[in-house]
């Protein structure tokens, strides 16, 4: 798992021949950060739309009494960084069988 200081070691090295060495070989690993700013820019409203287009999908992790609009509302998920997490998890699990179905 840990070569040399480098965690995930087995991923690295399998990915010798094809990831640069300065991504590869990089410490600090970090996805696409959504902070609660960039919900007034359009994103919340993205969130809604996709988890509309695949309510079919998320239902199962969904309470039933919830309703997405009011729930993710933009106010909710800049002031709650927890239904941001949530929200953004749910973008995530949706994804997946989404690509299944095709």
């Amino acid at each position: 798992k840990i070569n040399k200081g480098f965690g995930k070691w087995i991923v690295r090295d399998a990915v010798k021949d094809s990831v640069p060495d300065f991504i590869r070989l990089e410490r600090m690993k970090r996805g696409f950060d959504v902070t609660q700013n960039m919900i007034g820019l359009g994103i919340g409203k993205e969130i809604r739309n996709k988890l509309y287009s695949n309510k079919s999908v998320i239902k199962q992790y969904l309470r039933k009494d919830i309703d997405i609009e009011d729930y993710l509302s933009d106010e909710m998920l800049q002031s709650n960084s927890l239904i941001l997490d949530e929200a953004l998890m749910l973008v995530w699990l949706s994804d997946p069988y989404k690509r299944l179905e095709k």
